[in-house]
């Protein structure tokens, strides 16, 4: 079937088993964006436009470290059950707004 290579995804910091089964026809040949190295990562992620590749943790992490720290974080957190204290009050303001109707499909 193919070549047993390392999935190298570590610039969106997934975790994965070490190697992977990936067809030499469905890989495609990149360089690593801080040491130049030659590696080989799925086509799909190409065809996803994702252009930064890391040969490992350790590039991505020294090539992270030379950019400007713009005091930015991105949180990614579940949706909460609690929406707050008015919630109930916004939806019926919403509902009332809208005609009581659904917004795509116009159905009450």
């Amino acid at each position: 079937m193919g070549r047993s290579v390392p999935l190298c995804l570590n610039q969106l910091q997934l975790r994965f088993s070490d190697t992977v089964q990936v067809s030499e026809a469905l890989s495609i040949p990149v360089r690593c964006e801080r040491c130049g190295v030659l590696l080989k990562v799925p086509r799909w992620i190409v065809r996803r436009r994702v252009r930064l590749h890391f040969c490992g943790s350790a590039c991505r992490e020294a090539w992270a470290t030379v950019l400007p720290d713009d005091g930015e974080r991105l949180l990614l957190r579940g949706r909460p059950q609690f929406r707050g204290g008015n919630w109930k009050v916004q939806t019926a303001l919403a509902r009332e707004r809208d005609g009581f109707r659904c917004r795509n499909c116009k159905v009450t």
